[in-house]
């Protein structure tokens, strides 16, 4: 009785699950009739995804734009650098970063002078070379961020150039004049500029003003500028800022025309 009894209860389990398993099967036939398009999809997607590769992790997360430049530089054995060089760096940059991640010729040219390579291109936007017996009086001052380090910047220039004018140093004289005409050329890149805002256009605009006057007639140009700063032209437009340290920030190169 006992051996019956376990081949019926046997039976009944093994009935249950076949049971079970065609009710399964049933309900999945109707879910396909109902959504057949879904379960396509979703099969799609699961063969898509066994073949698509791995889309590599950004390396901005980790390095720095400037590290990467300076990596490169290491790797290729980078001490004279030209245009062709320049935009090679760039272009690597692109691949490392991706192609939303731009980086201006200017900035890569900087970072790689700064690190000691020999660079040999120029724009408006990249810092002229220095001689050594220069750099402790010139390197750095050039300064534009408001009106009144602008004038600072511009006595200090005006000392250097008559200093190096009554030693009759045509290179002194010859960089400091370099360095006011890069200020210009930035001042009024950045007066154009639509991403800056309407009230540091303007007042770029005036900046690049003041080094224009400067580089035509430095003899007299603090007597210019002191009737300038009164005129009721410039009070209108900068009664708020004269005397004043602008606070303002831009976004995209900094108020010095440089990459941030």
């Amino acid at each position: 009785m006992a051996g019956i009894s376990l081949r019926q209860r046997w039976r009944s389990t093994t009935a249950t699950s076949h049971g079970t398993v065609r009710k399964w099967r049933n309900f999945a036939q109707s879910m396909r009739k109902v959504w057949p398009t879904r379960f396509q999809t979703l099969q799609s997607e699961n063969a898509e995804a066994s073949i698509l590769p791995r889309v590599p992790q950004n390396v901005s997360n980790t390095k720095s734009k400037k590290k990467l430049i300076l990596e490169y530089r290491q790797t290729h054995g980078l001490d004279r650098v030209g245009a062709r060089e320049l935009h090679a760096v760039e272009a690597d940059l692109r691949q490392r970063l991706g192609p939303d991640h731009k980086t201006s010729i200017s900035y890569i040219a900087n970072v790689l002078r700064e690190a000691g390579a020999r660079v040999e291109f120029s724009d408006r936007f990249v810092d002229p070379v220095i001689p050594e017996r220069y750099t402790n009086r010139l390197d750095g001052l050039l300064h534009f961020q408001n009106l009144e380090e602008t004038e600072a910047a511009l006595r200090e220039f005006d000392a250097a150039y008559r200093e190096y004018h009554a030693a009759a140093d045509q290179v002194g004289t010859g960089l400091v004049r370099s360095l006011v005409v890069k200020g210009r050329l930035r001042a009024e890149s950045l007066a154009a500029n639509p991403k800056v805002g309407m009230e540091k256009r303007r007042e770029k605009k005036e900046i690049a003003r003041w080094f224009a006057v400067w580089l035509e007639l430095p003899d007299s140009f603090f007597d210019w500028l002191e009737l300038r700063k009164r005129s009721d032209e410039f009070q209108r437009m900068f009664a708020k800022q004269d005397g004043a340290k602008s606070s303002a920030t831009e976004t995209g190169p900094d108020v010095n025309g440089r990459d941030t």
